[in-house]
């Protein structure tokens, strides 16, 4: 397996455990997690969004603004962000 296949599943790994924890309001682990993931991809919106939703919900609500603005950058038709989810 090359670096980039175990970076692109290590990747992925972290966007799972993110998204788990999101759903079981784990909010500063999930935002630690999601950090983690956009060190590897920066630009990914998902990890963007989901790390919005856990400032959000940690009352840092600028923060969440700042992610929530960024993914829109990179593809303003994400529709997570369009409908505010």
């Amino acid at each position: 397996m090359s670096d980039e296949d175990l970076k692109q599943k290590s990747f992925l790994n972290l966007v799972l455990t993110g998204r788990r924890l999101l759903t079981i309001e784990q909010f500063q682990r999930a935002r630690h997690v999601f950090t983690s993931a956009l060190e590897l991809q920066p630009e990914d919106k998902e990890c963007l969004i989901g790390r919005s939703k856990c400032f959000m919900n940690e009352g840092r609500l600028r923060k969440a603004l700042q992610d929530a603005e960024l993914s829109l950058r990179h593809d303003k038709s994400f529709p997570e962000v369009s409908v505010g989810a």
